[in-house]
């Protein structure tokens, strides 16, 4: 169905609000314009024309009846808070096509698209009908229309003309009145006055969305127009058959036991058949994923009479699985036993599949948030712990003797902090550097690193394009992505095997059907692909999940493949699997070419020195006391004076008594009561030049650049060496800080 047009007229800002989320989170299919008057929706809909009008009963100027007298016959949909009987009756009397109570929690928005499709439905429906009855209304063939009892709702001028009657005459009266089918086919019609003629006669059935007979149209014609009619009746079977062979939905007909009697090019299309004579071989039963499945559908096709919008998951000739939304008709005998079961089949996968990317998107990007905050706080535990222990080394002359246990708690801090960075990568919550990358370069490196390295069974395969271009992207990051691909290759081949690389240039249109978000004209497709022992398809749905591994304990952290989502997430990519136990698996990255040019942030990595001595003020703003002790401690061994505060509202009156004296502010930016950045703020409003470094866990790229742009001198990841802290102040503080 075509984008729907509404005009939704709603004086409230809140149910205004509510109704546009509910459509862009539900992502339906409408172009709407709210009108938030009567005036107003009476001024749009002279301008312009619209589909369907959605009212609130009350508003300011008038009511919901006043919109169906501007109407102009565009279906209205009520809503009122209202609920009681006599607003439904005067709604519906006035015009309205439906009404729908407005509960508090705004629940009714869910229930309203289905409304709103049927509304425009039936008055698409009744437009066709009028449009018919405008075409038929001059053609010079005797044209009845009759509902499915057979009753004559109307006739064209020619009938009248041909029959002699009149309309008073005929409407409402049975079609069989008119005469008789010969024994040759043909039909004997009586005109009223008595004289017979024969006719041959031809009849379409009109249906509406739901495949419901709505109405028959009979055209009857002088038997001595024969051929001409057996032609145009020829012509009107040929475009009938056209419209229900490429029909995208399925139809079929079956017998209760599932025996297919018919079906469409369509229907045979979605099961996988080759084509309609193979798909009615085969019991509908064997598309179930079980026979009481049928057999729970039949009974409730039995119970209900039919079904509608019914979804089920069924399965294609093949065994794979089809999602299906099925509409479906029962037909039964005098007795009421079911006879036939007639329905339509919408494949609804690919949506279904986009539900579930959408699912997999919002599931990481939530453990992205928690990732964040663990590398917070983990991050502070690290940095007493490594600051104590590079006191202790340049400490006690006895604890010297020490150095090497010390300095194995430096290195176990270092891999804590590596660790760390691995879970944000794949959270994708680390900073990235992009810059010009040329990939071949990247996966022909990787490779000779890989030759030296791995087991000499394994073989490598290089298949790269020479047409692929350079493109902006973190060259650390892919080569990260990469070598964990290979590494669990390796592991998925411990006898020995062959890793195969590839790389090709893929055009982003490809990718939209699958991807929707691929919006870049060009993608780079790098495959790794190995020979080994292959996943199952429960490991396959949960590959991509952090610390999920099927290693021995102590042989793997379930971190590998999750770093892989999170790399090419953070490139805007796409990344796809396919495997087959025991006959290996096959990732596929497609990274988007992007040639425009990309603001590099470096930061300067010059060599840790010796901070000089200072003798200025500095406000240490810490939640975690040891932390806090520790830098306080630091900064004073180097002759700084230190005033301490353990959270935001601390840091802020602290600094306002001393705002003369303050050089420098060191603060976290996660802190108690209010945070580091709100701080900020407040002290920027009491001396606009104030100087703050903020140290944190976890700064993203986003954040980063909000501080830096409101003023920030310095930003200092966690854990951090005293060294690097005590150059950092020193450089600050030197720029002009005022000394006490």
């Amino acid at each position: 169905m075509d984008a729907i047009r509404i005009l939704l007229v709603e004086d409230d800002k809140i149910d205004q609000l509510a109704f546009k989320r509910h459509v862009e989170s539900e992502k339906l299919a409408y172009h709407y314009e709210m009108a938030k008057s009567l005036a107003s929706a009476k001024a749009m809909l002279a301008m312009k024309s619209f589909d369907i009008i959605i009212s609130d009963y009350n508003l300011g100027d008038g009511t919901a009846i006043d919109v169906c007298a501007i109407a102009k016959g565009t279906p209205l949909i009520i809503i009122t808070g209202a609920g009681n009987e006599e607003i439904a009756v005067k709604a519906l009397k006035s015009g309205a096509y439906d009404y729908i109570i407005k509960d508090a929690e705004r629940n009714y928005l869910k229930v309203l698209p289905i409304t709103v499709e049927k509304a425009v439905n039936s008055h698409r429906a009744d437009k066709q009908m009028k449009m018919l009855l405008h075409a038929i209304m001059h053609i010079s063939d005797s044209v009845y229309i009759t509902d499915v009892n057979g009753t004559i709702r109307f006739a064209n001028k020619a009938f009248y003309e041909t029959y002699g009657y009149t309309a008073e005459e005929t409407f409402g009266t049975s079609a069989t009145h008119l005469g008789e089918q010969s024994e040759d086919g043909e039909w004997l019609h009586k005109r009223k006055d008595g004289s017979e003629f024969f006719v041959s006669l031809s009849k379409s059935i009109v249906k509406d969305q739901s495949g419901n007979v709505t109405a028959i149209v009979a055209v009857a014609r002088d038997i001595t127009e024969r051929k001409k009619s057996e032609e145009a009746l020829r012509t009107s079977e040929e475009k009938y058959r056209q419209f229900f062979d490429e029909d995208l939905a399925g139809a079929f007909i079956s017998t209760p036991s599932g025996k297919l009697l018919s079906c469409n090019p369509s229907f045979a299309r979605i099961f996988g058949f080759c084509s309609v004579d193979e798909a009615l071989q085969y019991n509908l039963i064997a598309l179930y994923p079980k026979s009481r499945v049928f057999a729970e559908v039949r009974d409730l096709v039995r119970l209900n009479k039919k079904l509608e919008h019914h979804e089920l998951q069924l399965r294609r000739y093949d065994g794979t699985p089809v999602y299906i939304i099925q509409n479906i008709i029962g037909k039964f005998d005098a007795e009421g036993e079911l006879q036939e079961i007639k329905g339509y089949i919408f494949d609804n996968t690919r949506h279904k599949l986009l539900e579930e990317q959408l699912r997999q998107a919002q599931k990481m990007e939530s453990i992205g948030t928690l990732a964040g905050g663990i590398a917070h706080d983990f991050n502070n535990i690290l940095a007493i712990i490594m600051g104590h222990a590079t006191v202790m080394l340049k400490g006690d002359p006895e604890l010297m003797k020490k150095a090497n246990s010390v300095e194995a708690i430096n290195r176990a801090v270092q891999r804590g902090a590596k660790l760390v960075k691995q879970i944000l990568t794949f959270a994708r919550r680390d900073e990235i550097v992009f810059e010009a990358v040329n990939l071949n370069h990247v996966i022909e490196e990787l490779q000779k690193m890989l030759v030296e390295t791995f087991p000499k069974m394994i073989d490598f395969v290089l298949k790269l394009d020479p047409a692929l271009p350079t493109t902006i992207a973190d060259q650390n990051q892919v080569h990260q992505a990469l070598l964990n691909l290979c590494v669990n290759a390796r592991d998925a081949m411990p006898n020995g095997g062959t890793v195969t690389i590839e790389s090709v240039l893929v055009r982003g249109m490809f990718l939209r059907e699958r991807y929707p978000e691929a919006h870049e004209h060009m993608y780079a497709c790098i495959r790794v692909g190995d020979t080994g022992t292959g996943m199952a398809p429960d490991v396959v749905g949960r590959m991509f999940e952090p610390f999920f591994t099927t290693k021995e304990i102590g042989k793997g952290t379930g971190l590998g493949l999750a770093v892989v989502y999170g790399v090419t997430k953070s490139h805007r990519g796409f990344v796809d699997v396919t495997s087959q136990v025991g006959k290996g698996t096959t990732f596929t990255l497609y990274l988007p070419i992007r040639r425009e040019e990309a603001e590099l942030e470096g930061e300067s990595e010059g060599t840790m020195t010796e901070a000089n001595i200072g003798n200025e003020t500095i406000l240490v703003v810490e939640d975690e006391q040891m932390l806090l002790e520790l830098v306080k401690g630091m900064l004073e061994s180097k002759g700084y004076r230190v005033l301490a505060a353990l959270d935001g509202v601390e840091a802020i009156d602290i600094y306002l008594k001393n705002k003369n004296e303050i050089g420098l502010v060191l603060t976290d930016l996660g802190l108690p009561k209010i945070d580091g950045w709100e701080a900020f703020q407040r002290m920027k409003e009491i001396n606009p030049d104030v100087k703050v470094i903020f140290a944190s866990g976890y700064i993203d790229q986003t954040l980063r650049d909000n501080l830096l742009n409101a003023g920030a001198m310095d930003l200092v990841g966690k854990p951090y060496m005293p060294d690097e802290i005590l150059n950092r102040v020193r450089e600050v503080i030197g720029s002009g800080a005022i000394a006490n």
